[in-house]
């Protein structure tokens, strides 16, 4: 795995804070001719689940940063068959002032639309 897939895995995953993985990806930017890495439902499910639980290192603020980091990028793909409700959710993790806020109770809403149970 090259340095760039690495770095998208690190963020899918969310291993560490966002601002460290995205000024390393800087130098990359966001245009890609391939997926690089791939959004799959799980790994909404794990960040949702962790926020659901309180886990201090997962805020909605930091849920939203993290799918603002992931939305519009060309070089993260989407889970095969999942694509339209993976970028749905995406969207509306980024977007709460036009969709809704992140709370407890919406998190499991969506993770029953990803077919994930809660």
């Amino acid at each position: 795995m090259n340095k760039r897939a690495a770095l998208l895995n690190e963020l899918i995953l969310l291993k560490r804070p966002i601002s460290q993985i995205m000024h390393e990806l800087g130098p990359f930017g966001w245009d890609s001719d391939v997926d690089l890495v791939q959004l799959q439902k799980q790994h909404v499910s794990d960040l949702l689940g962790r926020f659901i639980e309180g886990d201090a290192n997962v805020s909605a603020a930091i849920v939203r940063a993290w799918a603002e980091a992931i939305e519009g990028r060309e070089d993260i793909g989407f889970e095969d068959g999942s694509e339209e409700l993976l970028k749905r959710t995406i969207f509306e993790l980024a977007n709460p002032e036009i969709s809704q806020s992140l709370t407890p109770a919406r998190a499991k809403q969506l993770l029953d639309q990803l077919g994930i149970n809660a």
